[in-house]
């Protein structure tokens, strides 16, 4: 089982997939990264599951259960920190 799953999660912003078809399962008690080259929709796959853009097409599941939106309180209580508006120093 895992903590956290995507299934073919797709995020568009406007007629350009930022996501397409994503899959990926975090395991409890495990650290995660997730690595990239620039544009390869790292922070666009975190802003998925924090529900800060909607995906287009997939599906995110917390514990088992599928996830629309996270409110701010429940993501915090669950792990979860958006950062928008956060810019580099």
């Amino acid at each position: 089982m895992s903590l956290l799953r995507l299934e073919n999660i797709s995020v568009r912003y406007r007629d350009v997939f930022a996501l397409r078809e994503v899959s990926l399962g975090i395991e409890e008690k495990l650290i995660t990264s997730l690595v990239g080259a620039n544009g390869a929709g790292k922070s666009t796959a975190l802003r998925a599951i924090s529900g800060l853009v909607q995906c287009s097409r997939g599906s995110i599941y917390f514990e088992d259960r599928k996830i629309e939106r996270l409110s701010t309180k429940t993501g915090r209580l669950k792990g979860f920190q958006p950062t928008s508006g956060w810019r580099w120093a």
